[in-house]
């Protein structure tokens, strides 16, 4: 998108790795998004806007156990400084509960804060390491939206 003159311009016959919004981080000069591939954080370099983006980092912040269903796509929102907070919607069939012959599903949100660090202390190169936070779940939520 052209800034000033509010037109889109064609840059590349390419798609960007990312499923959803994306936001910058100027500190490790990164875009980070949620991955179109795996459903994780990622990060990728698209500075170089002559080939297909590549991710330099994905990171798997939550391992959710059998029987969770993600029903929503994932959002996550930067809180600045290469941190970012993490929404994954999730539903489970309860155990034994019934409403007449309809079985009872649970609806949960669980947001998890991580930090995207450059493990390299010379910043001579990136090597990005994530830091998971918080974790916390919402539950019997009707969340739609967080961010």
């Amino acid at each position: 998108m052209h800034t000033v003159s509010h037109t889109w311009n064609r840059v590349g016959e390419w798609t960007l790795p990312f499923h959803g919004k994306i936001e910058y981080v100027p500190e490790l000069k990164l875009w980070f998004g949620i991955s179109a591939d795996s459903g994780h954080l990622a990060a990728a370099d698209l500075s170089a806007m002559d080939s297909q983006p590549q991710l330099v980092g994905t990171w798997k912040e939550l391992d959710p156990p059998a029987g969770w269903k993600e029903c929503k796509d994932s959002q996550f929102v930067s809180l600045g400084s290469g941190r970012f907070c993490i929404a994954r919607f999730f539903q489970t069939k309860a155990v034994d509960v019934y409403f007449g012959d309809e079985l009872l599903k649970e609806n949960f949100t669980i947001i998890t804060g991580v930090e995207v660090v450059n493990g390299d202390s010379n910043n001579a190169k990136v090597e990005l390491q994530m830091i998971p936070h918080k974790l916390s779940r919402v539950n019997s939520t009707t969340i739609e939206a967080l961010f």
